[in-house]
């Protein structure tokens, strides 16, 4: 529970995905959303970053239900804890109508798409995920 092993997990998720083994990949980002909230809490901008991975990772494995689910449970998180003009809440918005369009529920991606076009333009179209926070290894 040491955030060193936290990263290590990360940097494993991370390599599961380059070596297309999406389903490992998933079991791995599961692991770290329950570490996750356990060490930061369930809106703690970490917790969310994981989500968004786990989310994506579902959704290169094929699993678009639960992918689903889950980014659906990440955008309310957002809602709730984010200014409506966050750039966070843009990129979760854009990843949402991603899988909704994914699925074939295009109404529902267009609706997305439209509240999004109403956003400003975010600063960073890409925010930072768990493995964007990974902390460098300790110098031995």
């Amino acid at each position: 529970e040491h955030a060193w092993t936290r990263d290590a997990m990360i940097h494993l998720a991370h390599a599961y995905q380059l070596a297309d083994r999406w389903d490992d990949a998933v079991k791995q980002w599961e692991e770290l959303l329950q570490l996750s909230r356990k060490l930061s809490g369930s809106e703690h901008p970490d917790t969310l970053g994981v989500m968004t991975d786990l989310a994506i990772a579902h959704g290169r494995a094929g699993h678009l239900t639960e992918a689903i689910a889950l980014q659906e449970e990440t955008l309310a998180i957002k809602r709730r804890v984010l200014p409506p003009d966050h750039p966070f809440l843009a990129v979760a918005l854009q990843h949402m109508a991603d899988l909704l369009r994914q699925a074939g529920r295009r109404e529902e991606a267009e609706k997305l798409r439209a509240e999004l076009a109403g956003l400003p333009p975010a600063s960073d179209p890409v925010p930072p995920t768990a493995a964007d926070t990974v902390s460098p290894a300790p110098e031995k």
